[in-house]
């Protein structure tokens, strides 16, 4: 059983939803299946604890056939230390992938462009390279190695120049270095879309692909699903945007048990993006709304019953406000068909609250006419008879 990413059990925590699968990813299926049984069976447990203490359950159990290999950002690892549910394994278990050394890195850098008769320019380029990246941002290295080969081949196409030389921008030391080129080349696909609609998708897009874990945005894994539209044009702008963000390698797209789905390429453009850090500054309460709608839209969704609407909920107000707003409405499909159900509800609950009070003021006003007319009757009775009474005792 190989689970990687494994630092997204904390940043993420959640459930995926399935589709078609291999007769191998059924097998996988049913050991999660069993898995996410026995962990909705303890339910004062943090989710992510709860799993730990199982795997720990499994290794225990001492199975020949099952081996269990778990890769790991060595920066999440404390978080896993500290927890008691695969501690009494790490020690001994623990393979360290070690940073790079710098002759290795030269290597990494130099020869795939020396296969194709490329060379840097100045000869101190890797260097700087080296310098600024190191070994702790490999992923950061690679997008940057890959613009100076774009930009080359785009000289190559507007000049029909036989230079063969991977060079830095004049600016490039201005802009950030090394770690700049992602944001650089964010901002300038950002600016390329088409019009400000697009932006606007773009936005939130983002948005929804950024979490925060311990204070810090981290990224998030967007099943497709989750990025259907109401609107046919929307969708359309969908496409266009994780298109061109794709093909640039800010985001990247994969599949996992049969559930596409997209993310940022890298950890550095969720955290240092200014455009990004602006929007989630901006968008704070929305973000937080957002977390808790997603997964009740999906929820209610899949089981159709009305109590899971939230037609009860004190937010719900606010969420009617984003629905029928034409700028702010950053609902999918799920999530309209949600609130719209959820307000229709709650007027639906109003109404038959106002039809039983106006039934039982009318049944009560009813009683106490009658009340009033036997009353009255009563009344008139005693008078009539006080007056018969009188009339005898005269005569008399």
């Amino acid at each position: 059983l190989t689970i990687d990413q494994f630092e997204e059990l904390i940043t993420l925590c959640q459930s995926k939803q399935k589709d078609k699968q291999s007769n191998q990813q059924k097998k996988r299926k049913k050991f999660w299946n069993w898995l996410t049984q026995k962990i909705q069976q303890k339910n004062k447990q943090e989710e992510w604890q709860q799993f730990l203490n199982l795997l720990k359950k499994t290794l225990s159990a001492n199975l020949d056939q099952l081996r269990i290999l778990v890769t790991l950002r060595s920066d999440f690892e404390p978080r896993f230390l500290n927890s008691d549910g695969l501690k009494s394994y790490w020690a001994k278990a623990r393979f360290p992938v070690r940073a790079m050394r710098s002759d290795e890195l030269r290597q990494a850098i130099e020869r795939p462009a020396s296969e194709i008769a490329l060379y840097f320019e100045p000869p101190t380029l890797v260097d700087k390279l080296i310098d600024e990246v190191g070994s702790d941002a490999l992923p950061l290295l690679s997008f940057t190695l890959s613009e100076l080969y774009r930009k080359l081949a785009q000289k190559w196409r507007i000049q029909e120049t036989s230079d063969r030389a991977l060079t830095l921008d004049a600016d490039f030391d201005k802009e950030g270095g090394v770690a700049g080129s992602l944001t650089r080349r964010a901002n300038q696909e950002y600016d390329g879309l088409p019009d400000d609609a697009h932006r606007a998708t773009l936005r939130r897009l983002m948005l929804r692909m950024v979490t925060t874990e311990a204070g810090e945005s981290a990224r998030r894994r967007v099943p497709l699903s989750e990025l259907v539209y109401a609107d046919a044009a929307e969708n359309e702008r969908v496409e266009l945007v994780l298109e061109r963000f794709d093909r640039a390698r800010l985001i990247v797209s994969g599949q996992e048990t049969g559930e596409p789905y997209v993310e940022p390429a890298h950890d550095f453009l969720v955290r240092s993006w200014d455009k990004l850090q602006e929007w989630q500054q901006d968008e704070q309460e929305d973000l937080s709304l957002q977390r808790r709608l997603t997964p009740a839209a999906l929820e209610w969704k899949s089981k159709q019953e009305a109590r899971f609407l939230w037609n009860a909920d004190p937010y719900l107000n606010v969420l009617n406000q984003v629905l029928t707003s034409e700028k702010d409405n950053w609902f999918n499909q799920v999530e309209t068909e949600f609130v719209q159900k959820s307000v229709w509800r709650r007027r639906r609950n109003t109404n038959l609250r106002w039809v039983i009070a106006i039934g039982v003021t009318v049944v009560s006003l009813s009683l106490t006419l009658w009340a009033l007319i036997s009353l009255r009757d009563t009344q008139i009775a005693q008078i009539r008879n006080l007056r018969q009474s009188t009339e005898v005792k005269r005569q008399s």
